[in-house]
């Protein structure tokens, strides 16, 4: 494994913040507050107003999310392209996550094994003998 794909991870989970706004605005354009509320309620964590402005101008400044008018003359903020690409390779990280509970790095569907194979071993006889 190599330092700089280690930082590529890194940099995609760096700021959760960054990836809670990005799966929020997903789906739907949201004003300021809106997305707050909604970066609150998917994470069940308290979201400071500065924490809220620090994202939205990172994201911004990334070229992840983009403002444009709303209603009442308010911004909405939209997910852009390079946000939704970013929102992918997040996806692909949080795949593997339930391997890294496992001390072996496998799943306990990775030791399934079908019945009959599981019956054969138990008594040494394959199922038609048995």
């Amino acid at each position: 494994m190599e330092y700089d794909d280690l930082a590529k991870i890194d940099n995609l989970a760096h700021n959760l913040w960054d990836a809670a706004a990005l799966f929020c605005l997903e789906h739907k354009s949201l004003r300021y507050t809106e997305l707050g509320r909604e970066m609150a309620a998917w994470s069940g964590r308290y979201l400071s107003e500065s924490e809220l402005t620090r994202t939205r101008h990172r994201l911004v400044r990334r070229k992840m999310i983009s403002p444009g008018p709303g209603a009442n003359g308010h911004n909405v903020y939209t997910i852009t392209e390079a946000g939704r690409v970013r929102l992918a390779q997040i996806r692909v990280i949080i795949q593997i996550v339930p391997r890294l509970d496992q001390p072996d790095g496998h799943t306990a569907d990775d030791d399934e094994k079908p019945a009959d194979i599981e019956k054969a071993e138990d008594d040494g006889k394959p199922d038609d003998e048995g």
